[in-house]
C-alpha cells in the first residue's frame, strides 16, 4: 500500500511538471525570446542610427539575456552588451544616456506606432561593455517592476 501512493505521488508530480511546462513554461519562454528580439531590433536600429551620425562611435550589440530569471515569471526586461574600446568610455556612455533616451521617448510617444512602450531601466559600463537594461511594458508584471525601480529611486 505504501508503495502505491509512493508511486502515485510521483507520478502525479511528473504530470504536474510536463503539464507545467508546456502550458506555462514554453509559452512564457515563446513570448519573451519574440519580446527580446524586438527590442534588441529597435535598440540595433538605434545604434545605427548613432553611429551614422557620429563616425567616432561603432556602437552594436554583442550579447543579450533575458533578465526574468533573476526578477521573476514573466518580467520582460532584457540586458544587452554593447563593446566598446578602452578609450573615452565615460564619454560614450554618457552619449548613449543622452541619445538613447531621447530615442526610446520619441518612439513612445510617437502615435503611428502600435506596440507597447519600451523604457531603459538601467545603463552602465562593466569592463569592456556598456550593459543596458530595456523593460518592454507589454504585462502588468513587467509595469509592476518598473513601478518598484522607480519608488527605490525616490
Amino acid at each position: 500500500m505504501f508503495w502505491e501512493a509512493f508511486l502515485g505521488i510521483i507520478i502525479a508530480i511528473i504530470i504536474y511538471n510536463l503539464i507545467h511546462r508546456i502550458f506555462v513554461v514554453n509559452p512564457t519562454k515563446k513570448t519573451q525570446l519574440l519580446a527580446e528580439n524586438h527590442c534588441k531590433q529597435i535598440l540595433n536600429d538605434f545604434l545605427t542610427s548613432l553611429s551614422k551620425d557620429n563616425d567616432n562611435y561603432n556602437l552594436s550589440i554583442v550579447n543579450s539575456k533575458v533578465l526574468s530569471d533573476v526578477w521573476g515569471r514573466g518580467i520582460q526586461v532584457f540586458e544587452f552588451q554593447i563593446a566598446v574600446d578602452e578609450q573615452d568610455v565615460t564619454k560614450k556612455l554618457s552619449f548613449l544616456k543622452q541619445n538613447l533616451k531621447l530615442m526610446f521617448e520619441d518612439r513612445n510617444s510617437d502615435p503611428k506606432i502600435n506596440d507597447h512602450q519600451i523604457k531603459i531601466t538601467d545603463l552602465w559600463q562593466y569592463d569592456r561593455f556598456i550593459h543596458i537594461e530595456i523593460a518592454y511594458l507589454a504585462n502588468q508584471s513587467t509595469r509592476e517592476y518598473i513601478n518598484d525601480l522607480e519608488r527605490l529611486t525616490e
